[in-house]
């Protein structure tokens, strides 16, 4: 990964501070651990780690600065607000927006036109028990999605308790 948003990502480190310093990774280096994980379908720590690890050299060019250990993993995961990762979701949604340019079959809405989705995410009750649902008898989440009609792109995202309707979910919209 090429750090093509260094400055946003930045801004967002300074917008979420850490209330203890980072003590083995840098927030870039556990963002791109997070996304290597995501991106090559790991499924622990060890899992990541051993992955990366495998290529030792490799790491700087990938824009790693911290050496990757399970530990360093383990207490970047621990402190760190989750928000920091939203708002750099949100610059990442931003900016594959200003890319993408629309098909020349698609309708030509007059205003922009927005349409609010939600699903729900089922979870292992004996994994997540906090996201038990009694309805289902299971642990969920729900994803609220806002999709702008333009395009495939979502402009908006968040999880929320699977009791949280769409009418409950469009009054967490931040209005730009």
């Amino acid at each position: 990964m090429r750090p093509l948003f260094a400055a946003e990502f930045s801004r967002a480190v300074q917008q979420f501070p850490n209330p203890k310093p980072p003590r083995g990774l840098t927030e870039y280096d556990h963002f791109l651990a997070r996304c290597f994980g995501q991106l090559t379908y790991r499924e622990s720590l060890r899992d990541i780690v051993a992955c990366l690890n495998s290529k030792p050299r490799l790491l700087y060019h990938l824009g790693f600065r911290g050496r990757i250990t399970r530990t360093n993993l383990a207490y970047a995961n621990q402190p760190r607000d989750g928000r920091l990762f939203q708002a750099v979701a949100q610059t990442l949604m931003r900016r594959a927006a200003g890319l993408y340019v629309p098909d020349g079959g698609e309708v030509d809405w007059p205003h922009l036109a927005l349409a609010l989705d939600s699903s729900m995410i089922s979870l292992a009750l004996n994994l997540f028990p906090w996201g038990y649902y009694f309805r289902s008898r299971q642990a969920a989440l729900k994803l609220h999605l806002l999709l702008s009609l333009r395009g495939s792109l979502p402009a908006w995202a968040v999880l929320t308790d699977p009791k949280v309707g769409d009418m409950r979910a469009l009054d967490q919209i931040p209005l730009h």
